[in-house]
């Protein structure tokens, strides 16, 4: 393990991110709220200080970089973000509480949206500004970002790319992964500053427009108010929002092609397809589910309520304009199975991901035509592509170990407290592991998981950070193997 490499980036990565402390502290300064100055000016010292002692320390450091040190470089990148994003949160007395500051910071960098806070409007504008852009930096990947701006990683970067964003296909982009990362932020960056200017016509102004968008494309969920996006009671701001969010679903690399050869990539992806067939479907169900059970008699106000209920749950941004809590038993069922789906591969989306759904129903469709006729040979495809053994294997395990990571995380959180109701934990467990926000019970879409115990809140961050790298990647670092020679 070449640990000093291993160093020498990390301590790159935070002068990084503190930088990127000093936007909200315009933000701040904008606002006239000197109380800020604090919380930000010590954190980004700090990271600029301490980042720049790793990188003079360990300067001669041999700079092979292979998949152990990777491995350990994209964890603890995300870590030292969680961190150092917390610390103006507990210095401002936002967030006095050591374990809930690490646990909002990483709900904001990992677009899970999970909150502990009870008071959201009286909060300062730097700190709420900072709040929403953890969402943005962390949608497309803080690490895909910091190889984009960072060229002298050259090689590493590949590994570090492949890691934090496995579901991106990056051969049909560009050779150089720095190109590939550059191209996937400048599409990140357009739909960023179409919805900004969108929500603005739409009559909000430039703060809320801002925030309620980095919200939007990375699927995270953190609003300014307590009301979410109910609060602007708005048609047209709850359409934009809708549309946005669905977009932020689709894998980004069709937005690549879709620019280089035309649409007609979407209109073959079968993910696409499937992914909008799905939240199609599921939009016609609760619209008709909410007229005959719902309670509701306007259709228009059905179908906005179902469109936006139902892409924010399915792309597991956790937006809201209604407390779907109230609606027939059935539909939240039905929104707890979208839960676990999430969006797109390559998406900023959360979830299981709708390609690893579609192999696996495709390799159980398989596997009852062997067991009828067990001589004949059979190739699995999808989109007309053969799906590798390999593949099939990763996605198999992806899938046992996330059960078995679900399964055994609602225990212990029950464990925690004896009072949890079932559905709490549950849901709590769900709503992080695969980055979704809001979960039912306690921790429904009007509340939140400031009551959880210390111990549970910890390991509920730890799940976020284990469903953003999909499991493997930040899991990994716990295994004594990743660290022998």
């Amino acid at each position: 393990m070449n640990y000093g490499r291993v160093a020498h980036i990390l301590g790159t990565f935070c002068c990084f991110i503190s930088g990127m402390l000093l936007l909200p502290l315009f933000v701040a300064y904008l606002h006239g709220e000197a109380d800020a100055y604090r919380a930000f000016g010590i954190p980004i010292a700090v990271g600029l200080v301490g980042g720049f002692i790793l990188r003079r320390v360990f300067k001669d450091a041999s700079r092979n970089l292979y998949r152990r040190e990777g491995l350990l470089i994209v964890t603890g990148c995300w870590l030292a973000a969680a961190i150092l994003g917390a610390v103006p949160f507990v210095l401002s007395g936002m967030i006095p509480n050591l374990e809930d500051a690490f646990f909002e910071s990483m709900s904001g960098f990992t677009t899970t949206g999970s909150t502990i806070l009870r008071e959201i409007e009286t909060q300062g504008r730097g700190l709420m500004f900072w709040r929403s852009m953890t969402h943005w930096l962390g949608g497309m990947g803080i690490v895909v970002l910091f190889v984009a701006v960072l060229p002298a990683l050259g090689v590493g970067g590949r590994l570090l790319y492949q890691f934090e964003a496995p579901g991106v296909e990056t051969d049909d982009l560009k050779p150089r992964i720095r190109e590939t990362a550059l191209a996937l932020w400048k599409i990140y960056l357009v739909m960023t500053v179409a919805e900004t200017s969108l929500l603005m016509v739409a009559g909000l102004d430039l703060y809320d427009a801002v925030v309620h968008t980095f919200g939007t494309v990375a699927t995270g969920g953190f609003s300014t108010y307590s009301g979410s996006i109910s609060h602007f009671d708005s048609a047209a701001v709850e359409i934009i929002i809708t549309v946005f969010m669905f977009l932020a679903g689709v894998n980004f690399t069709l937005y690549f092609r879709a620019r280089r050869d035309g649409l007609r990539h979407f209109i073959k992806d079968p993910e696409f397809k499937t992914y909008a067939g799905i939240m199609g479907v599921m939009i016609v169900i609760t619209v008709a589910m909410l007229l005959s059970r719902g309670g509701y008699d306007d259709g228009g106000r059905a179908a906005l309520d179902a469109a936006f209920t139902v892409v924010s749950v399915g792309t597991t941004t956790g937006y809201g304009t209604v407390d779907f809590e109230t609606w027939p038993t059935v539909l939240r069922i039905m929104l707890v199975m979208l839960m676990f789906i999430g969006g797109s591969a390559g998406s900023t989306a959360g979830g299981m991901k709708v390609f690893r759904i579609m192999l696996v129903v495709k390799y159980v469709g398989h596997e009852f035509r062997r067991f009828i006729r067990p001589h004949r040979v059979r190739t699995m495809l999808v989109g007309g592509h053969e799906v590798s053994d390999e593949v099939m294997r990763n996605v198999l395990a992806f899938f046992a170990v996330s059960i078995l990571l679900f399964a055994g995380s609602t225990v212990a959180l029950a464990a925690m407290d004896p009072d949890i109701q079932m559905e709490t934990a549950t849901t709590s467990v769900v709503a992080t592991l695969w980055n979704i926000g809001p979960g039912l019970g306690a921790v429904g879409p009007t509340d939140n998981f400031a009551d959880l115990p210390g111990p549970g809140k910890i390991l509920l961050t730890f799940l976020m950070l284990f469903g953003r790298l999909e499991v493997f990647t930040a899991m990994v670092i716990f295994m004594p193997g990743l660290y022998r020679d």
